[in-house]
């Protein structure tokens, strides 16, 4: 969409009558959005690095276990032509695109996976997707200053301060559904500040507000979307008053929810279902240490990572803004990171309590640091608003007078270091010290204080040209924030190494033929290898479990859980296991070892049970854990099967396809049976009989049954669930709208 880029430079006193600073100011501006771009890839420069001893890799860890399995399982699928609705290899089956921070649906994702084809959707795919994502955060923020700020210079300042923030490259590149959820902020926020000025219910940046939060949507950390959804709801209630402001949201988030339909309405059924849906306040009420606040201004003083650290030069022009500009919007920043910082508190602050009592949605997730993000892009911004105020009036006596008492703030940080250098000395100079860390931190921020206020000073000074006080203070922003963050998401590993398959896998795999089998990984091996590797494994690592499988894992014994979920091996510390079994592989690393047994007595993935006991679902595991019970003979239902089971011996089950999302199996035998399969059951699932509709019924508190009338049949269930197919007319109708809807606004927009 066209900006106005009409507004006069603010401060073009300082620009020179020369026409030669005249070009150079013209060329900045034409390069300011390519070197936004680009400073991502600098950040990250060793991810990328043309010499092998130089390049690394994002560290082991959430992107590595997590999002690289999710990404890696989904590639795999659609490059073969199918979509991931399902995956055996985590929790005994679960329901993968309905996981919403497998992201199966956001076209970023999609677009890489079809451009790294060739390669077969290598580790650094995924990288590349995250620093794009950076790009992303810079050109949007940038994009959204020269709209607020009329001022390329200042709009370019505004966009390194929040995308190389100390939130933004600190744990949002480990949980990648966070970065790639938080970066749509900037546009949404500009499509209100444009919107909510035109009259009309439906303009272009109406569906541009809506195309930023259902993307941000389909990028898949919930929480993320929720903190952004309330911010834009403010900023456009705000600055439209109520009414105009209402009118504006009302189609942005009717479109936003419909472009993300098809992950939306699949997830929120899991989400439904899963224990995250039960959780107490207690589970949802951490946050930031309050001693984090000393990481404004000591980067790395409490923890690894600084998530509320702006950067010096940022502070001092977000002071400004309080100082010289406290109008309207400096006004209403400063509140929203206030309110958020206090939130980011958790339970340590009581703001937390009535927000989780009373805000919707809040209740249903945890980590209260994420509203981090809500305190670095409004203080970013302000920042903006104040340096607005000292080129707009750099020789004016108030923004001389605020300059010169700004001092106090390397001062202080100088005074600190010294603090900080006897403390150590007192102690001894040994790391053990904590105030060796907080003397690290101390120096280098007070030399980036110090330089950020000397800047300031040489502006206010006199006639200065544009031109040389950007670049510096760029220069400056950059050494500043890229020093505190730039080697936190890395690692000396190369990408390679997060590829290739654990020596544990290949020997499960040798030894297991074509028989169906589970893992039990004790934590030996990464949480979603199973997803990764193509092993069915009965754990995983994703915030989103049934609650019904979750508790029959924490009650069930060993001895019950292992036969019934179909575990095989076990992969553990352990010499011995409480079932019969037998070491098969073992590996020593790092002086531990790791042990893998396969149990003496193999479980069937599918059998026939010719018994049933009706029980209700709280007492179903304390019947199920019984010694007693015959689990192969007598299945538990929670109401009458639709069939009557006289008892009898059960008879055969053969397989004849196993595919995710279809499962095909012959079945005889003499009498009525339930078909049992050690496969979770979920809403979706549909069987047939000899072609013919089958009824789908929960046996065992979790796992999947059907009724088999008794001789031979051929049973099939496919996993086809309502909600995706509802979801998926909606978004396709919705995107063909957003489409159309680019077009006819078009011409009428821009006159």
């Amino acid at each position: 969409p066209r900006l106005d880029w009409a507004a006069a430079e603010a401060g073009a006193r300082h620009m020179g009558d020369g026409r030669a600073h005249d070009r150079l100011t013209a060329l900045a501006v034409r390069l300011a959005l390519p070197l936004l771009f680009l400073l991502p890839f600098l950040f990250h420069w060793r991810l990328f690095a043309l010499n092998p001893l130089d390049r690394g890799s994002f560290p082991h860890g959430d992107f590595s276990v997590q999002f690289y399995a999710f990404a890696r399982y989904q590639a795999e699928r659609l490059l073969a032509g199918q979509l991931p609705l399902w995956s055996d290899g985590a929790f005994s089956g679960f329901p993968f695109l309905a996981d919403i921070q497998s992201a199966s649906l956001y076209p970023p994702r999609l677009l890489l996976i079809l451009l790294s084809s060739p390669w077969g959707y290598p580790y650094v795919a995924l990288e590349l997707e995250a620093v794009l994502h950076f790009s992303l955060a810079a050109a949007f923020t940038y994009l959204l200053g020269r709209r607020l700020f009329g001022h390329a210079g200042i709009a370019f300042l505004t966009a390194l301060a929040f995308t190389f923030s100390g939130y933004l490259t600190s744990y949002p590149s480990q949980q990648l559904a966070i970065l790639e959820s938080a970066v749509w902020l900037p546009l949404a926020v500009l499509a209100v500040e444009e919107g909510v000025q035109r009259p009309r219910l439906l303009n272009r940046w109406t569906l541009v507000g809506g195309l930023a939060l259902g993307m941000s949507a389909l990028a898949g950390h919930p929480q993320t979307v929720m903190l952004v959804t309330y911010l834009v709801v403010a900023f456009a209630l705000w600055r439209g008053r109520p009414k105009r402001g209402a009118l504006f949201l009302a189609p942005v988030l009717v479109l936003a929810g419909a472009l993300a339909a098809a992950q939306l309405l699949p997830s929120a059924q899991y989400t439904l279902l899963s224990s995250r849906a039960s959780s107490s306040y207690a589970d949802m009420a951490a946050g930031l240490p309050v001693q984090d606040l000393v990481q404004m201004l000591f980067p790395g003083s409490v923890s690894g990572q600084s998530p509320l650290y702006v950067g010096m030069l940022p502070l001092l022009l977000a002071g400004a803004a309080l100082v010289l500009a406290p109008k309207g919007p400096v006004r209403f920043w400063f509140a929203a990171a206030l309110v958020a910082l206090l939130l980011s508190f958790g339970d340590q602050a009581y703001l937390h309590s009535l927000f989780y009592l009373i805000a919707p949605g809040w209740r249903l997730f945890r980590g209260q640091e994420r509203l981090a993000l809500l305190v670095a892009f409004p203080v970013s911004l302000l920042a903006g608003y104040g340096l607005r105020a000292l080129v707009g009036g750099a020789t004016d006596d108030r923004c001389r007078a605020y300059v010169r008492g700004s001092l106090a703030l390397p001062a202080t940080l100088a005074f600190a270091a010294a603090a900080f250098f006897l403390g150590l000395i007192a102690q001894g100079w040994t790391s053990a010290s904590g105030f060796y860390w907080l003397l690290g931190s101390a120096v280098f921020v007070s030399i980036a204080a110090t330089l950020s206020w000397g800047l300031l000073r040489w502006w206010t000074s006199g006639e200065r040209p544009a031109v040389a006080f950007f670049g510096l203070a760029a220069a400056l922003l950059v050494f500043d924030l890229f020093t505190v963050g730039w080697r936190l998401n890395f690692s000396d590993e190369p990408a390679a190494a997060r590829e290739q398959a654990p020596a544990a896998v290949a020997a499960i795999r040798a030894d297991a033929g074509d028989t169906p089998y589970r893992v039990f990984n004790e934590f030996r091996l990464d949480g979603n290898y199973g997803v990764q590797f193509g092993v069915d494994d009965i754990w995983g690592a994703s915030p989103l479990r049934l609650a019904r499988y979750e508790e029959l894992l924490a009650r069930l014994p060993w001895e019950r859980a292992w036969p019934l979920l179909n575990v095989r091996y076990v992969v553990t510390w352990r010499v011995e296991l409480p079932l019969p079994s037998q070491v098969i592989f073992q590996q020593e690393v790092g002086g531990e070892t790791t042990y893998v047994h396969r149990l003496n007595e193999a479980s069937p993935r599918a059998w026939l049970a010719t018994e049933a006991e009706i029980v209700s679902a709280p007492a179903a595991l304390e019947r199920l854990a019984a010694a007693d019970l015959d689990w192969r003979r007598t299945v538990l239902l929670e109401e009458a099967p639709p069939l009557t089971l006289a008892g009898g011996a059960a008879g055969t089950v053969q397989w004849r396809a196993r595919e995710p999302e279809r499962l095909l199996l012959y079945v005889e035998s003499e009498a009525n049976a339930l078909l049992v399969l050690s496969e979770v059951n979920y809403p979706g699932w549909r069987a047939w009989i000899d072609g013919q509709p089958a009824p789908v019924v929960t046996a065992d508190h979790v796992l999947r049954a059907v009724p088999v009338p008794a001789g031979e049949h051929t049973v099939e269930l496919r996993f086809v669930p309502t909600l995706w197919l509802v979801g998926a007319v909606v978004s396709v109708l919705a995107w063909l709208g957003l489409g159309v809807g680019m077009l006819v606004t078009r011409d009428r927009d821009d006159t």
